[in-house]
């Protein structure tokens, strides 16, 4: 699967701002969020992010290792606002 950081499209199909991303990355939600650093640092948007009931099981799996992730990326996303929600399993 061919991939493009989000900076870059938007960049190529000059967009001039994001006011919400929304992501359902099925664990790569960390990459998203790096692929689009430069956005949300210009716009801070409202980022929302859907993950299932078994990524909030035990030790948070994905959905730890997507906050410590952003967590390093503090001083770009403090200012915005971040959504976690989940669905109910079937």
């Amino acid at each position: 699967m061919q991939t493009e950081r989000l900076d870059v499209v938007c960049t190529d199909h000059r967009v001039d701002k994001v006011h919400m991303i929304k992501i359902d990355a099925e664990g790569s939600e960390l990459a998203v969020v790096q692929g689009a650093q430069g956005i949300i640092e210009r716009d801070r948007p409202e980022i929302y992010v859907e993950v299932g009931p078994e990524e909030l099981t035990g030790d948070g799996g994905p959905v730890s290792a997507f906050l410590r992730g952003l967590y390093t990326l503090k001083s770009s996303l403090c200012k915005g606002f971040i959504y976690l929600f989940t669905y109910p399993k079937n």
